[in-house]
């Protein structure tokens, strides 16, 4: 097919390139800032992960299978751990411990005098801290659980102890947030007792301020341990090394040698887990297969022995799928650049008809001319690939080393976000010119040899339009008409989404010349433009207005699609969220420790709290997405007193019945929207492979338990993955997954006393107990609330970086649509028109564009939202209202406009200072 030699094709494209260098150059600027965008969002994406990863690895170790009780929160015998040597195909064992500690410190800061903030006085503060404490094997911990030591060693007799960074900070008076993610919203204010006044004058705020800042618990430093309330004992521990903190954040840890901890937690002889590596060559898979079926009855109903690679599995395949999102997004990104390449370089074809009439007549083959248009927008997009890909993973390595204090493995550069972002850029200018191609090896020699004015049909218009309009119905039909989540899910990435963007991309190029007869006449009086010529100019190339509206429309419908789901998502799921007044976080909270919150005068009832991840099929994608629920038990006399449930189905008295008989439980609302499950229906969960089987006596709605320990332990709970609650009894949690330590106490305040107040007194009070965190629900809402406005932000500037991306289209048009009117700009200059007028025009035709687009992408980006709303429930079984942002709305607006204006204004700047005898030389 191709008989003509690439090279005669080469060389017609670099010329054609080099011929419009000012309008090649905004080609390659907008993709290169889509590649640059892919390639930022996506090495970040993988930096994250990278983090997460690093932080299973900090969480659970390099073994291969690890021994552990059946419950969380509990611990088994150190005699596992001389059992498991003595298993063929072991390498090493190795014991490890995890408990709360109550840590302080003495040292001597600049405190506020009384009421005056501005006057401090040197006194010797005492602060205390609550840290994870973590024990392990000396001589293992090298190969099974490596620790970056800051500074120092690791400890190796039993008053020694390390500590992590941000621990380090704490107990040295400074406070901030918990890493990355925020952590402990409680503990974010260290506790502060015993000011002792030393002989020093009083400084003012910036010189305390500054010697505060220097203060620091280094290597050599005494810290003590406290524990007991009535008998409170102590223990001095010397700091022998600094390490970093787990990354992304989370509670100060601590680490010490795994019997050192395990005396302290008054738990001598036991552990948390025992930690397995296999020796080369031995199938973990198969070695747990073996160890299980050896377990006597009674050693199994004590311990679990599951692989490492099966605790994360979930995790893995969640951040696995979460690259498809990413994949589509790029698509759409370099559909938009596609678009607008296309319409540059149709442009382009448009106004060199005759010279490829005249090369058609001298020899010239058809496939010759469309190789070269190809090769145009192979070029444009390798070019943009070449600058927008290494500037999008430096600007996301500059990212990360302002966050290196949270993200601890950096930047993470990988194959993927790479090819993402060259591969997408090379085939936007592939796909971008194949129209153009088509077009210039279609025409007929007479044909472009002829005038070049051609009436664009009426019918050809409604034609795109139409099947615009359809593209947008298969969007609404594969997201309305499937009732379950994977057929759902698959039938919109596949079909509806790409249908809906190439829809409104066509639906633009009806609705730029609906939006000049709209506009035209009103444009024509503001701006003082000749009658209709503003309508004919567009009535010529509504094609060219038209996709460049397409492009432009993405960026809005982005913003408006996250604004709704956001607001749905602040409005009817945190706004619905009725927490408890109070919180108490702990690995295994001691009945003591409730009673010591009921004898507080503030305090008027609590509630303990187990929670344990089980595994179910109610949420996520088959064989693509994988995540647990929580299953919380309670003492129901007490929770229905505490606990603000809004009965969906079923009633209070019925479930509290059923609940205290055994076997039954109470689903939120979400397993209703998601499965259809109800009052009657059988709930089944797996738990260490176990099946069990529960009845539904009611359908509530969620109290956040779930969310309070999630949050609480953010940092922690990465590989659990899990999602949305079951509420049971206390005792179906002991009888049916052996768990009955306290993961959390709920408090009921006085609504007289002051929640800040109540739990800094609670938190008082809890230091001694070895809780880990305190807080109360109003605060973790307003936390919640500054993530969720967080991440709308960083959409939004999504959204803002691909209207700028399309601006480079706008530009683009104006100046060929100028480059073609210079005679004619030349001859209306020669009769009298002002300068203005040039300019003038080409605000008006910007403004046409900027009001489809507008309009557009604002529709897009509703529809956009409703699909999420609908994937939500389908999927995750989130079910929200739409909440149109018709404040933020009218700012993309006002920002669509700027930008297309803007982008306008440097060609109609140029043109207005052209001279008439300059337009008028450039005819034909």
């Amino acid at each position: 097919m191709w008989r003509v030699p690439m090279g005669s094709a080469s060389r017609l494209a670099i010329r054609s390139l080099q011929a419009r260098r000012r309008r090649t150059s905004l080609l390659v600027l907008a993709v290169a800032l889509s590649s640059l965008l892919i390639a930022a969002v996506a090495t970040a994406m993988t930096s994250i992960q990278g983090s997460l990863v690093q932080r299973i690895a900090t969480t659970i170790g390099q073994s291969d299978v690890v021994v552990k009780p059946r419950g969380t929160g509990q611990s088994i015998s150190e005699a596992w751990i001389d059992e498991a040597k003595t298993w063929p195909g072991v390498e090493i064992v190795a014991g490890r411990s995890e408990a709360p500690l109550s840590l302080r410190a003495n040292v001597d800061l600049y405190r506020p005098l009384g009421d005056d903030p501005d006057t401090y006085e040197f006194v010797r503060t005492q602060t205390k801290v609550n840290a994870m404490g973590n024990g392990f094997e000396v001589e293992a911990v090298e190969r099974i659980r490596p620790l970056p030591i800051v500074e120092g060693r690791l400890p190796e007799t039993s008053n020694e102890i390390a500590i992590d960074t941000l621990l380090a900070d704490r107990l040295a008076g400074r406070e901030g947030d918990s890493g990355a993610m925020g952590g402990a919203i409680a503990m974010q204010n260290i506790l502060v007792s015993k000011n002792e006044k030393l002989d020093a004058p009083k400084a003012a705020k910036s010189e305390a301020d500054l010697h505060n800042e220097k203060v620091e618990i280094k290597v050599g430093d005494s810290i003590e341990q406290v524990s007991g309330l009535i008998r409170q004992r102590t223990k001095v521990l010397t700091v022998v090394g600094i390490v970093e903190p787990p990354p992304l954040g989370g509670r100060p840890q601590a680490y010490m040698t795994r019997e050192a901890l395990a005396d302290l937690a008054g738990e001598p002889g036991r552990v948390t887990a025992v930690e397995i590596l296999l020796a080369e060559g031995v199938d973990a898979d198969q070695f747990v297969a073996e160890r299980k079926a050896a377990l006597s009855e009674d050693a199994a109903s004590r311990a679990i022995i599951q692989t490492t690679a099966k605790i994360t599995s979930n995790l893995n395949k969640n951040m696995r799928s979460s690259r498809i999102g990413m994949i589509l997004a790029s698509a759409i990104s370099f559909l938009s650049a596609s678009f607008i390449i296309m319409t540059g370089l149709t442009v382009d074809v448009a106004e060199r008809q005759r010279e490829l009439a005249v090369l058609r007549c001298i020899g010239g083959h058809r496939n010759q001319l469309a190789k070269s248009q190809i090769l145009c927008g192979l070029i444009i997009g390798g070019v943009g690939a070449v600058l927008g890909t290494p500037i999008g993973i430096a600007m996301c390595a500059l990212l990360m080393y302002i966050l290196r204090d949270q993200l601890r493995s950096g930047i993470v550069i990988t194959w993927w976000p790479v090819l993402l972002a060259g591969t997408g850029a090379i085939l936007a200018g592939l796909i971008g010119a194949l129209w153009p191609a088509w077009k210039a090896s279609s025409v007929s020699p007479l044909r472009a040899l002829s005038p070049r004015a051609t009436a664009v049909r009426t019918k050809s218009i409604a034609l795109v339009g139409v099947v615009g309009l359809a593209g947008v119905l298969i969007q609404i039909a594969t997201v309305a008409l499937p009732t379950d989540g994977d057929v759902a899910f698959y039938a919109y990435i596949l079909f509806g989404l790409p249908a809906m963007f190439i829809g409104y991309f066509l639906l633009g190029v009806p609705f730029v010349v609906i939006g000049s007869r709209l506009l035209g006449p009103v444009l024509t009086r503001l701006l003082g433009l000749p009658p209709k010529m503003l309508e004919r100019t567009i009535a010529q190339t509504p094609y060219r207005f038209g996709f460049t509206a397409g492009a432009m429309m993405g960026g809005l419908a982005i913003m408006i699609s996250i604004w709704t789901q956001g607001g749905s998502v602040m409005r009817d799921w945190l706004g619905n969220l009725k927490f408890p007044d109070a919180f108490v976080s702990g690995l295994a909270l001691s009945p003591e420790a409730q009673q010591t919150l009921d004898d507080l005068p503030f305090v008027t009832g609590t509630c303990a709290i187990t929670l344990h991840p089980v595994k179910t099929d109610s949420f996520g994608i088959e064989g693509m997405t994988t995540y647990t629920s929580t299953f919380v038990g309670f003492e129901p006399e007490i929770f229905f007193d505490l606990a603000e449930l809004q009965f969906i189905e079923g009633d209070e008295e019925t479930a509290k019945r059923r609940l205290l008989e055994g076997g039954a439980i109470m689903v939120a609302r979400e397993f209703q929207t998601a499965k259809g499950l109800g009052v009657g229906d059988t709930f089944v969960c797996t738990e260490n492979e176990t099946e069990h089987e529960f009845e539904i006596v009611a359908v509530v709605t969620s109290p956040g338990l779930e969310i309070v320990s999630k949050f609480f332990n953010i940092g922690e709970e990465y590989a659990q993955q899990a999602l949305h609650a079951v509420f049971g009894t206390r005792q179906d949690m002991i009888d049916r997954f052996g768990k009955e330590s306290i993961s959390l106490i709920q408090i009921e305040i006085d609504q007289d006393f002051d929640d800040a107040e109540a739990v800094q007194i609670i938190r008082e009070k809890m230091f001694p107990y070895g809780i880990l965190d305190a807080g109360s629900g109003r605060s973790i809402k307003q936390q919640l609330k500054y993530v969720l406005g967080g991440a709308i932000g960083a959409s939004t500037i999504v959204g803002v970086c691909a209207m700028i991306v399309a601006c480079f289209g706008v530009a683009n048009l104006i100046a060929a649509g100028i480059e073609a009117r210079r005679f004619e700009l030349g001859v209306l200059r020669s009769v009298g028109a002002q300068k203005s007028l040039l300019l003038r025009m080409v605000i008006g035709e910007a403004l046409v564009i900027a009001f489809a687009a507008c309009v557009l992408g604002s529709v897009l980006g509703f529809q956009g939202a409703w699909a999420g709303r609908r994937m939500n429930a389908l999927i995750i079984g989130l079910e929200m209202k739409a909440h149109f942002p018709v404040l933020g709305t009218g700012l993309g607006w006002v920002l669509v406009t700027i930008i297309t204006i803007g982008a306008a204004l440097p060609a109609g700047y140029f043109i207005m200072k052209t001279s008439p005898r300059a337009l008028l030389q450039t005819k034909g």
